[in-house]
């Protein structure tokens, strides 16, 4: 009998530490939990061993015990094996991340490794967006991305509401945003939040402002679009080479749509009163329109702003503003220059994604708070660049210090923006834009499990090899945990 050696489980992400010895012993079907706070576990770990292995476990002795631990950090989860299971934690979250790691480690026979395992994750922003704007996601599928991020141990579903296609929020102030039969239902997103919580999920929802609104211009004109007067403007080229109009963007002049705004605001932290974060968006915003409205131009000469690039920051500022007073964390996408980083508080977290509108280390040095969502290799999406993804491998050689682009308007293009180790670049995500789920879900599954490994532990452990070995087993019991009743 010889020593059990880390590379020689399959789990992902790998664990900090692992001792124990080359042998399986097999445990009883049985789950209990000594914190009567942390039941809600009991059942996620039941319905998820069911549906991937066709066993049924129940609670009781014999078999695993969930322990509540005070000793442990607040995202640490030690595992022991002997004759039974030993789960310990000291909060619902280490707790959860242990069950993903006990649903990864366990076969149908009930046989485990006898092992010990210490873990604890090195970022605590671990992240998965998925658009539900562009392409409608039906509800159930919604689910499924929670019960993947579970599995993976990734802490945050962002969920991109709306865009120029579609508002997908219910709104009592603003019906006409919704299209019925492509909208949650407020019941769903108490089911959601339900779901998503007692897997130690939190859902940051986001509604962008003050670009990507055409829908809101659209549906109620006279609230939020622009009084354009005659005259020409300059559009915004995006990377795809999209040009962005008028129709885009907020009337950021007017103090009924910023009015609107904060109404739509509430609703959504209404609908998600838990949630740390609300995403404001704030990214691609053709303030350009602005130097041909009326009204915007009046609000630059009232409040002493230089031009319609100032009025943007300020927007920004004010919107964040807000959100922070009503006690959440604002996060932006990276919009706003270096030179107009001094209006905003250093209290907005902002992702830094294409190194285009303000470089990373300008971020950090004017003290925000970075998440990287750098285009390549952490975006799935759509249109010509579909059979460009990034694979696995591309995210394994990348880090959450670095930052790299294909569009040569990024200073990210010819040479990776690389960062020192900081607290300041809080972690990573994917991004899965303008896909339907059936379209994306297998690219999503595969980037993600590599997103995992590497934002879990920041040095690397597994070369691409390992981690594909690992990677086999693991992924087949996600698409059976996801897959459809």
């Amino acid at each position: 009998m010889g020593e059990l050696k880390r590379e020689q489980i399959s789990l992902i992400p790998v664990p900090k530490n692992v001792s124990g010895v080359d042998e399986r012993i097999v445990i009883e079907n049985h789950i209990v939990c000594d914190k009567e706070e942390w039941n809600d576990l009991i059942n996620v770990f039941c319905k998820s061993f069911q549906k991937i292995n066709d066993v049924e476990f129940t609670e009781g002795m014999g078999g695993i015990q969930i322990i509540f631990d005070e000793q442990l950090w607040q995202e640490e989860y030690r595992i022991e094996v002997d004759t039974e299971v030993k789960l310990y934690a000291s909060s619902y979250e280490g707790a959860s991340y242990g069950i993903a790691t006990l649903l990864q480690l366990l076969d149908k026979d009930c046989t485990i490794p006898k092992l010990c395992i210490e873990d604890y994750p090195d970022k605590d922003y671990r992240g998965l967006m998925v658009d539900v704007a562009r392409k409608w996601h039906p509800f159930g599928t919604l689910l499924h991305y929670v019960d993947l991020c579970f599995m993976l141990k990734i802490k945050y579903l962002h969920l991109h509401f709306s865009d120029d296609q579609s508002f997908t929020l219910p709104s009592a102030a603003f019906p006409k945003l919704s299209d019925e039969g492509k909208s949650y239902t407020k019941q769903e997103i108490k089911i959601l939040w339900e779901y998503a919580k007692q897997r130690g999920i939190v859902l940051i929802p986001e509604i962008e402002m003050p670009g990507h609104a055409k829908i809101l211009n659209k549906r109620y004109p006279e609230v939020f679009a622009n009084q354009l007067t005659e005259g020409d403007y300059h559009k915004t080229i995006t990377e795809n080479g999209d040009a962005i109009g008028a129709e885009s963007i907020l009337c950021a002049g007017s103090e009924k749509t910023f009015s609107a705004v904060q109404t739509l605001l509430n609703e959504v932290m209404e609908l998600f009163p838990e949630t740390p974060y609300i995403h404001l968006g704030g990214d691609e915003a053709n303030y350009h329109a602005w130097d041909a409205c009326s009204v915007c131009q009046q609000y630059i000469k009232d409040h002493g702003l230089k031009n319609s690039k100032e009025l943007y920051a300020d927007f920004i500022r004010r919107i964040t503003d807000y959100v922070l007073r009503c006690g959440k964390t604002p996060i932006v996408w990276e919009g706003f220059a270096d030179e107009e980083s001094h209006m905003i508080s250093k209290d907005v977290v902002v992702i830094s994604w294409e190194n285009h509108y303000q470089n990373t280390y300008d971020l950090i040095k004017n003290g925000f708070k970075v998440i990287n969502c750098a285009w390549q290799p952490l975006y799935v999406v759509g249109g010509i660049y579909e059979n460009e993804r990034y694979h696995f491998e591309d995210i394994l050689d990348w880090n959450v210090y670095e930052w790299q682009h294909w569009w040569k308007e990024s200073e990210a293009f010819l040479n990776p923006i690389r960062v020192q180790p900081t607290e300041q670049a809080l972690g990573a995500q994917i991004c899965v834009w303008g896909l339907t789920y059936e379209r994306e879900i297998a690219k999503t599954v595969e980037n993600l499990a590599a997103l995992s490994e590497r934002s879990w532990s920041v040095l690397r452990i597994c070369d691409k090899y390992q981690f594909q070995d690992k990677a086999y087993k693991i992924l087949d019991k996600i698409f059976l945990l996801i897959a459809e009743e």
